[in-house]
């Protein structure tokens, strides 16, 4: 069977019958308003003819907008489906042909986006991630789990000393809201999804320049800078790399685009 056969066999039938139906209707309009003039009945006039007739015409020409759309289908799909949505539409006095155009409109466009969805996957199951993004998915979950030992002993240690001050807490709060963050933001980066790369490039930017500036002020206020403080500088900068990358590399777009 050719590609999107029944859909468009669906709302050529549907499209066929709307006319049908249509054709039906404008015969008793014709009927009805001649037996009226025959026996000069005074609600019926010819003033009232054209009107009548035009009223009753409108669900056969959208049946003939469907018939179109069943034809363009195939080969346009939106355009098609469109077009049968609308003959079903204006089609409503035809009950039958507004089901088969509908139905056959909403195959249509069902089909297309599991089309879409294949695509998708057969460009993802081709296109690996490199090296480097890897290191960074591993890495992200690294620090992550870093952040939380390190919470756990704070608290361990608080436990231990009857929490003599409670200034700790919403420090920690932060520290943990940054761990469940950071490791949903990387689920979803393994994902490819690319909303998750920009927003780990705004957050990781935004991290690692605050990190730098506030360890490289002691060098505009001519306070004593240690070494601890250069090699945060340094670090910072390292880190500074990570966001650079997943915004320029033209691999990684590939990725997150596909």
């Amino acid at each position: 069977m050719k590609e999107r056969e029944l859909e468009f066999v669906l709302g050529l039938i549907g499209g066929i019958l709307g006319v049908i139906i249509g054709l039906g209707y404008i015969f008793l309009v014709i009927v009805m308003i001649g037996v009226g003039l025959t026996h000069n009945t005074n609600d019926i006039t010819l003033l009232s003819f054209w009107p009548s007739l035009l009223l009753v015409s409108i669900p056969m020409i959208f049946s003939i907008i469907g018939i179109i759309g069943a034809f363009i289908v195939r080969k346009k799909v939106k355009l098609g489906a469109g077009l049968m949505i609308t003959g079903a539409i204006g089609s409503i006095p035809c009950v039958i042909s507004t089901i088969l155009l509908l139905t056959s409109s909403i195959m249509s466009l069902k089909k297309k986006e599991e089309t879409k969805k294949q695509v998708k996957i057969q460009r993802r199951e081709l296109i690996t991630f490199p090296l480097p993004l890897k290191m960074i998915y591993v890495f992200n979950y690294i620090v992550s789990f870093i952040i939380l030992i390190y919470l756990l002993f704070e608290l361990k240690n608080k436990f231990s000393e009857g929490f003599p001050d409670l200034g700790w807490i919403p420090m920690m709060l932060i520290l943990t809201m940054v761990v469940v963050g950071f490791t949903l933001l990387n689920l979803f980066l393994g994902k490819r999804k690319n909303w998750a790369r920009l927003t780990y490039i705004i957050l990781s930017s935004v991290g690692c320049i605050s990190f730098i500036i506030a360890y490289a002020l002691p060098l505009f206020t001519n306070s004593d800078f240690r070494d601890i403080e250069l090699t945060a500088m340094v670090i910072g900068i390292i880190l500074l790399i990570i966001p650079i990358y997943l915004l320029f590399n033209k691999k990684v777009k590939e990725i997150f685009a596909s």
